[in-house]
């Protein structure tokens, strides 16, 4: 037996040690591991990266009309002259070329003008800021197993709060921290230790601070979902260090290195503004993903997302999960929900995730509204046969679509049309009812 590498036991020893035995920090350090690593693991599938990198394009499209629309917010309060170091302190990982980035955005920003643009040169500004959000969103999103997407009259009317309202909520943050610092009292409390030291871990870490609300921000209100301030929090703070973690690596090893110069001269600029707008968006995906594991530990697994159920599998999940709802349904229980659902079947929560949405697209189940919605029977369980949950637990197959008609075999398709054949007659006889039933006498006679 080949000896496992330090890695490789160490995340052995990660998902075999058992939570509830060890000290309670040294239990939630576990499980903040077990959630990064869950994370690295849906990484390595490629959807963080993808969305990351789209999100680079799309960046690259709208930050101008974006600054020009915040641009005109602040000017209106006075303090747009703040932009242009926020926008350096950002830039800071691209060492020297960080102000030449800045500078040439900001002059971006300035030529834009509205009166000449009209109405169709404004309607592509706006659009473009409107793309950036909803990729954000989206991405967020996937990030927290969401698919049901917000209308366009509330994405409207978030959007437009994020433009108007975020701006001067940012700079009026570090106005209040700049004004704070130049007080006569301020100054001389700093004179006096320990206070003096306080102060300058407070304008050193003040940074950071910002960027973990930022997150924060960003983690609890883009969602389309209710996400608790605690996961949104510790996403953040993962998020956040790891943002100042690899600006700092950034400038040291890459923005420093004169061979990059060497080899692409008067671009260098923009190919390190790219690269660093794709670590921020990578990491500030990692941090959703954080925060949604946080919430919802029932998903953290040691196996990849992409690892699903077989077809057997899934079936007879959906079948488990009608007959638990359908019977809390008619014994007048509370409604299950998702993570209950989890821990009774123990299974994973992308696995579940999938034989839930199947349901409820054909309608058999339905989610309750309120903060922890919970599932009923979507039709009358007397008339709901378990060859529609069936059939449900299955999805789409090769014969929707015609143009992808596989040339069966015509022995190998007749036998397996006969034992389907057999099997319609069955489940079609019963519904889901009647299977409550005959469950319950057996309960009965076992119990007697």
């Amino acid at each position: 037996m080949t000896p496992l590498n330090p890695i490789s036991r160490f995340t052995h020893w990660l998902w075999s040690v058992q939570i509830q035995d060890l000290p309670a920090k040294m239990a939630w350090t576990v499980r903040i591991g077990r959630v990064v690593h869950a994370v690295f693991q849906d990484a390595s599938i490629g959807q963080l990266n993808l969305r990351a990198m789209s999100l680079v394009y799309t960046t690259l499209l709208s930050i101008v009309p974006l600054l020009a629309f915040s641009f005109s917010v602040l000017k209106g309060f006075g303090v747009h002259n703040q932009l242009e170091p926020i926008l350096l302190r950002t830039l800071e990982p691209l060492g020297d070329r960080g102000p030449e980035v800045v500078n040439n955005i900001l002059e971006f920003v300035d030529n834009i003008q509205v009166g000449v643009l009209g109405s169709v040169g404004l309607l592509l500004l706006v659009y473009t800021v409107y793309a950036l959000l909803q990729k954000i969103e989206a991405a967020l999103n996937e990030a927290w197993h969401i698919r049901r997407q917000r209308g366009v009259t509330e994405k409207f009317s978030n959007y437009l709060s994020v433009v108007l309202v975020g701006p001067v909520l940012v700079f009026s943050a570090v106005g209040v921290t700049a004004s704070f610092s130049s007080y006569t009292f301020v100054e001389r409390i700093s004179q006096v230790e320990p206070f003096g030291t306080l102060m300058v871990w407070f304008s050193t870490l003040m940074p950071y601070f910002l960027v973990v609300a930022a997150f924060t921000f960003l983690y609890t209100f883009v969602p389309n979902t209710r996400v608790r301030v605690r996961a949104a929090l510790t996403g953040a703070l993962i998020a956040g260090l790891a943002w100042q973690t690899t600006g700092w690596i950034f400038a040291q090893v890459i923005a420093a290195s004169a061979r990059y110069t060497a080899i692409y001269s008067g671009f260098a600029s923009l190919m390190f503004f790219i690269i660093w707008l794709y670590l921020t968006w990578l990491i500030l995906l990692f941090g959703g993903k954080v925060s949604f594991y946080i919430q919802n530990p029932q998903f953290v697994t040691r196996l990849p997302a992409a690892t699903g159920a077989t077809h057997r599998e899934k079936e007879e999940l959906a079948l488990s999960v009608m007959y638990l709802i359908g019977r809390s349904y008619l014994e007048g229980d509370r409604p299950w929900q998702f993570e209950s659902l989890c821990r009774r079947l123990h299974v994973r929560g992308d696995v579940l995730e999938d034989v839930v949405a199947r349901l409820e697209s054909a309608g058999l189940i339905l989610s309750t509204e309120g903060q922890s919605p919970g599932f009923l029977p979507g039709q009358d369980i007397g008339r709901m046969t378990l060859k529609r949950i069936r059939d449900a637990s299955r999805g789409l197959s090769m014969a929707d679509d015609p143009d992808a008609q596989m040339r069966h075999i015509p022995g190998v398709k007749a036998q397996l049309d006969a034992l389907e054949t057999m099997m319609d007659q069955e489940l079609a006889s019963k519904t889901l009812k009647d299977f409550l039933e005959d469950s319950r006498q057996g309960t009965d006679q076992e119990t007697a």
